[in-house]
């Protein structure tokens, strides 16, 4: 009797795991500047909605079109807007989003390997501090429409 117990408390416990808090991260918004030749930086933006029950942190991310590619910041302080690199990462929040765009929070394509060309696509693999990594498709936008 007792072990019999003691299974159905462990089986429901092992149900009751389907419930446990975690992170469904979407993707969406992916976008890209191209740039002028000898330039070594680019940058990336993208929308990241977590539809999960619990946190997550964007941590890193990489692309084979540059050396490497740190997250940074761009904000206002004493009437100059200063870029810094951001070390600890950035939250998405449980049920919320984290825009990376010019101006604000995005990705530093590091020591480009080419320029990035208007029309081209960039590949960025995003990482997070849960482990999972997913791969986005950045389209690559010309800055000024052309007449």
């Amino acid at each position: 009797m007792k072990t019999k117990l003691a299974l159905m408390a462990f089986t429901a416990s092992i149900l009751a795991l389907g419930g446990i808090a975690h992170a469904e991260i979407l993707v969406s918004n992916p976008h890209s500047f191209e740039t002028a030749e000898g330039t070594k930086v680019g940058m990336a933006g993208m929308t990241f909605e977590n539809t999960g029950t619990e946190a997550e942190k964007l941590v890193g991310a990489s692309s084979p079109v540059c050396d490497h590619v740190e997250i940074h910041e761009m904000k206002m302080e004493d009437d100059v807007m200063k870029m810094r690199k951001v070390e600890d990462g950035l939250e998405v929040p449980a049920g919320g989003k984290l825009v990376l765009e010019s101006g604000s929070y995005h990705l530093m394509l590091m020591d480009l390997k080419e320029p990035l060309k208007a029309g081209s696509t960039v590949g960025v693999d995003v990482e997070f501090a849960s482990g999972a990594k997913q791969h986005v498709d950045v389209p690559v936008s010309a800055r000024v429409e052309k007449q």
